[in-house]
């Protein structure tokens, strides 16, 4: 009996001991967990504003090259001008070397 009765207390220790193992564990895993989620989260939000500026910067990249594009327009167009200017202005000379030569 008295082995017996000692027997049930070393199972019972010997529960509450695997217990409290178990328990530890259980924690541990929560924890580690916890912390996984929140490096996922962060790592997450990093990507987000990643994605966020490389959208940010097309769009901008876009606006330049738009705006690139409006000013060799513009400078073709004056170069075009100045070169009909230019050529006006010949033709009048012309015009009146001839009247005065007349």
């Amino acid at each position: 009996r008295e082995e017996a009765a000692r027997q049930e207390l070393e199972r019972e220790k010997l529960e509450a001991q695997h217990q409290a193992a178990l328990e530890d564990l259980k924690r541990q895993h929560e924890l580690r967990l916890r912390d996984d989620r929140e490096r996922f989260d962060q790592e997450l939000e990093a990507q987000k504003r990643t994605f966020s500026d490389r959208v940010q910067l097309q769009g901008l990249d876009k606006r330049v090259t738009d705006s690139l594009g409006e000013l060799v327009k513009m400078s073709r167009q004056m170069e075009s001008e100045k070169t009909f200017d230019h050529e006006q202005r010949e033709k009048q000379l012309v015009k009146r070397e001839q009247l005065v030569e007349t």
